[in-house]
């Protein structure tokens, strides 16, 4: 029996390396990274070449996040919760014993569901996706208040299939600072080992070359102050931090100032304007961890 890690973004993937090595080396793991994030199909070749992961898979689930109010995509969710996502399951081991997620919904359900067809319970394990992870609004997302229509479906789904929600096979939630949560999760907090690359010194090539550091290093080299988009215009088009910005460019000097775009942004907003890192999807995580002790370069977001 195995793990599957379900990595919707940069970050969730980077919490997959640390765990896979750092808790469950000795274990058959699988990995799952989407199209949703620019870069992804690079960095799955790239981790691929590692041997980490039993298998590294590459779905294009772009579509299935589309937040327009459209019918279409209603419909289309409605439609894989009553008879499942096959088109993603069927290449899949379904050997699992324990899905480690962002969240429960999509191909986590899809792989419930498999599982429940065939009498086979499986383990829902959140992973943290940084500071969102620890506030209410997580558990407001996850589990109270839930948009009606999809309760409605998936209750009358639950009915009809006769198999589990994922939502209510959820184990616990695993985050780097148990005490930072800022609500009462329904099970335990278990906790994430920070990288120990002492102990661990692979890990740390690993990240660096999964995340393209190397590259992405050179452009950040030199400069004073570096911004760090927040997802806040890719998804709800607020334009508002675009002061903080100018601000902030006038302070150090446009040249000694560089912007790393949010990793799910498409429409580069500050071309033209401001020079941005051409390297979209390394975290800022991976930059600070390469960070000397006497840098002095400022890191600068806002949430």
């Amino acid at each position: 029996m195995s793990k599957i890690f379900i990595c919707d973004n940069v970050y969730t993937t980077f919490v997959a390396i640390v765990m896979k090595m750092q808790m469950f080396s000795h274990e058959d793991v699988d990995i799952i990274l989407n199209n949703r994030t620019p870069g992804s199909d690079d960095r799955t070749e790239r981790l691929k070449k590692w041997n980490l992961f039993r298998n590294v898979y590459y779905f294009n689930t772009y579509d299935c996040y589309d937040d327009s109010r459209k019918i279409g995509p209603y419909c289309k969710k409605i439609k894989c919760m009553f008879m499942g996502c096959r088109k993603y399951t069927d290449q899949l081991a379904l050997d699992y014993t324990d899905i480690y997620t962002l969240h429960a919904e999509c191909l986590t359900s899809a792989i419930v569901r498999e599982n429940g067809l065939v009498g086979k319970n499986i383990n829902v394990h959140f992973i943290e996706e940084g500071y969102g992870s620890y506030t209410k609004a997580f558990s407001d997302m996850e589990f109270e208040n839930l948009n009606g229509w999809r309760v409605l479906c998936e209750s009358v789904a639950q009915k009809v299939s006769n198999v589990k929600l994922a939502r209510n096979m959820v184990k616990d939630i695993y985050v780097f600072e148990p005490d930072m949560m800022m609500w009462n999760p329904p099970f335990p907090v278990k906790k994430i080992e920070k990288p120990d690359f002492d102990r661990y010194p692979a890990l740390k090539k690993l990240i660096n070359d999964v995340f393209c550091y190397d590259l992405a290093a050179k452009e950040y080299e030199g400069k004073k102050l570096i911004y760090f988009e927040d997802c806040i215009y890719q998804q709800a088009g607020d334009n508002s931090d675009m002061d903080i910005v100018n601000q902030l460019a006038g302070l150090v000097g446009k040249n000694n100032f560089l912007i790393k775009l949010h990793p799910r942004t498409r429409n580069n907003r500050f071309e033209g304007k401001y020079d941005t890192a051409s390297i979209q999807g390394i975290l800022w995580e991976v930059i600070a961890m390469n960070m000397p002790d006497d840098s002095k370069m400022t890191l600068v977001t806002i949430t």
